[in-house]
């Protein structure tokens, strides 16, 4: 209990010399803590720190995931797309820059798995770096994994549903593509996939990038989608704008394609 996960994790979230290697340290210092804490044998005890030692190893080997603050735009850019890949499988670790893209927004993420995670601080990451004026960089990379951009489309259409209800009434897969209304959802969409598609609908640069989403697996529910938030009664005038800008940039992309 005196173990706050809110204050064990902040240095990675405040910090920026804050690295991989201290975040494995101090979760293993957490975990020795733990096990000098509890009564166990000898033996379990040995069978613990053996466990430790080689999950030190494994996440000191993991590279993808990883994106230090220090790293140039042009390697986070390919850290992001590769994210939205693939590539490693199992064996990723969120640290450095990633973290701090959800860390205000964990109580939202109830029914998040790891590739929902990984997939949404990709997605801020993305359009942190276009907002910041690299956005040659992130259309380089996109282009060099072209199969990484559908991923978008299929977020914003089946993203998980949000909410701080750990344990939901009725709640079933299928719901991931249900539309949601409640701020929290809009709030975690804008900061993270509409933000980047925004960005990426909106510069002449980005046009071969439109053509390859256009002919995505789940470009047509992409569309659905934000016919779906474009249209809403309660949306804003601006808000709307924004995303009738966005449809009408897809459908033409579609159309040059048809």
């Amino acid at each position: 209990p005196s173990m706050s996960s809110e204050r064990y994790f902040s240095p990675a979230l405040t910090d920026p010399s804050y690295t991989l290697q201290d975040s494995v340290s101090a979760q293993e210092k957490l975990v020795n803590q733990i096990a000098n804490s509890v009564s166990m044998s000898e033996g379990k005890r040995q069978e613990l720190h053996s466990a430790v030692k080689s999950m030190r190893e494994k996440m000191m080997s993991s590279d993808i995931g990883r994106v230090e603050f220090h790293y140039s735009p042009e390697e986070k850019a390919w850290k992001y797309v590769q994210l939205l890949t693939d590539e490693g499988g199992r064996m990723r670790v969120m640290a450095g820059e990633p973290p701090t893209f959800y860390h205000d927004v964990r109580s939202f993420m109830a029914y998040f798995d790891a590739k929902d995670i990984e997939w949404f601080a990709a997605f801020c990451g993305l359009a942190k770096l276009t907002g910041d004026g690299h956005l040659d960089y992130v259309v380089e990379k996109f282009m060099e994994k072209q199969h990484a951009i559908d991923s978008i489309s299929f977020w914003l259409y089946s993203c998980p549903y949000i909410t701080d209800e750990i344990k939901m009434k009725g709640y079933t897969p299928t719901m991931r593509k249900k539309p949601q209304y409640h701020p929290q959802y809009v709030y975690i969409m804008c900061k993270g996939p509409l933000r980047l598609l925004y960005q990426l609908c909106s510069s002449p640069l980005c046009s071969p990038l439109r053509k390859i989403l256009s002919r995505g697996r789940h470009f047509k529910d992409l569309v659905e989608r934000l016919d779906d938030l474009a249209y809403r009664p309660r949306a804003k005038h601006q808000q709307r704008g924004g995303l009738m800008m966005i449809i009408m940039m897809s459908r033409k992309c579609r159309g040059r394609e048809e």
